[in-house]
């Protein structure tokens, strides 16, 4: 024998960081009791939540006004850090300040999120596996009046006194194509 003893086996709680201690005994002996502490760290990454961010608008090519931030915890419900997050956009031309990263200490990863030109809602998606992910629904509202266009009744003729028979238009739009409304005149 050489003179070691051992525990047969040790299953670790379920909360991460919370330390486990474990003292061995024995009478007549230096340095008894012994004792062993063992903390748990987060298991791999298994669900992702919204944090911060969910259901903000901003204006076409505008940086919305908070960051949109996932949650990453493990199968116990403990942050899990650095997991690998992957974000993507229903928008086409919207853009994040990072398209992966990985989650802070407590769970957390956070970007800036940049809307593209169509005023419409748009699906963010924080993935940490293609099957698991936080969906953020953001708006795009159409921005400030930039132009106006015809839209209809240009060209008629009508007796004096009497009513056109279709109605003048115009169409105001941002400058990206989006309309904010329509006039008439």
């Amino acid at each position: 024998s050489n003179g070691v003893a051992t525990v047969g086996s040790w299953s670790m709680g379920t909360t991460a960081g919370q330390a486990n201690v474990l003292q061995a005994f024995s009478t007549n002996l230096a340095n008894s009791p012994l004792g062993f502490t063992i903390t748990p760290t987060a298991a791999s990454a298994f669900s992702a939540a919204v944090s911060a961010g969910d259901s903000q608008s901003t204006t076409p090519t505008g940086v919305y006004p908070s960051r949109v931030t996932v949650l990453v915890h493990d199968q116990y419900g403990n942050a899990a850090p650095s997991a690998t997050v992957t974000w993507t956009s229903s928008d086409s031309d919207g853009s994040f300040s990072a398209s992966t990263g990985a989650t802070d200490a407590s769970g957390l990863l956070g970007v800036v999120y940049t809307a593209g030109q169509s005023a419409s809602t748009q699906s963010i998606y924080g993935a940490i596996s293609s099957a698991t992910s936080a969906r953020f629904g953001l708006g795009i509202v159409a921005g400030r009046p930039n132009s106006i266009t015809l839209s209809a009744g240009d060209g008629q003729t009508a007796l004096s006194s009497t009513t056109l028979p279709i109605a003048i238009s115009g169409t105001v739009d941002d400058g990206f194509g989006n309309a904010i409304g329509s006039g008439e005149t």
